[in-house]
């Protein structure tokens, strides 16, 4: 399986070796969406058609299209979820998101740490901004190693190998490094 880790979609899509990159490698398949809204359907089929009209525009089609919109679905589909091409994790209200995802977590009153689906084994942090002081601050204080991806970056992920493609940081022993990729 080749897992996708962006920040933003529209974003990362304007990058025509991206763009190519997904149409090239992933299988032809479906797409599973799990909302940050799933008390709110409407509001999640029209982001969700959104991002659904995102990878047409970049002539990038699904055959199926899975909205997760109840536990039961979660649970329902979490032994197949390695036969869709994409699991797309809506942003927006993690808390909830999370409940889908993992109903233990831990929380505290300012940082909420969220458990995933275990399909990749390395810390993501999203919307990374190298300038953003307070964001740095809060990685070095609470992760000891983390992929950092700004808006225009991307991580591949294949069989235990990473490709980078625009920018993306890592983090590691209190140091933000710039990741240089095959696809710069």
């Amino acid at each position: 399986m080749i897992k996708y880790c962006i920040s933003d979609l529209k974003t990362v899509m304007e990058n025509p070796i991206f763009s190519q990159s997904i149409k090239d490698k992933k299988s032809i398949g479906g797409i599973v969406i799990i909302p940050s809204s799933p008390e709110n359907l409407t509001k999640t089929r029209v982001y969700g058609a959104e991002i659904i009209d995102t990878f047409k525009a970049n002539d990038i089609q699904f055959n199926q299209v899975k909205y997760i919109d109840t536990l039961e679905d979660l649970s329902g589909i979490s032994n197949s979820i390695n036969d869709y091409s994409v699991i797309f994790l809506m942003g927006g209200r993690t808390k909830i998101q999370n409940t889908f995802l993992s109903p233990e977590h831990e929380e505290s009153s300012e940082v909420e740490f969220l458990k995933g689906l275990g399909l990749v084994d390395f810390h993501l942090e999203v919307h990374f901004d190298i300038h953003n002081t307070l964001q740095k601050t809060f990685i070095t204080s609470s992760i000891d190693e983390a992929y950092c991806i700004p808006d225009s970056g991307a991580i591949i992920e294949c069989e235990g190998q990473i490709s980078i493609i625009g920018d993306v940081y890592q983090y590691t022993q209190g140091q933000f490094e710039k990741m240089v990729g095959a696809y710069e």
